[in-house]
């Protein structure tokens, strides 16, 4: 779900995404602690499906593989 908003914003083509969210902020906004966001962004960077130019510079670099994982088909 959030993979497709993002690549909406940024728009269809684009990789690379400004998140404007702190790991914080985003985990207040989605229900979660802080330590279980961190936990997912760093599970999903060492399964090489995003990495952080900066920590608010995401690159999803593995679009097929992130969808299969947001539809429920795939785990990391």
């Amino acid at each position: 779900m959030f993979q497709n908003v993002f690549r909406q914003r940024a728009g269809s083509e684009s990789r690379v995404f400004n998140l404007y969210l702190g790991r914080g902020d985003l985990a207040d906004w989605l229900g979660l602690s802080l330590e279980t966001v961190s936990r997912c962004f760093t599970k999903l960077k060492r399964a090489q499906l995003i990495d952080f130019d900066e920590p608010e510079i995401v690159t999803l670099l593995n679009l097929p593989v992130l969808q299969a994982i947001a539809d429920g088909a795939a785990s990391v």
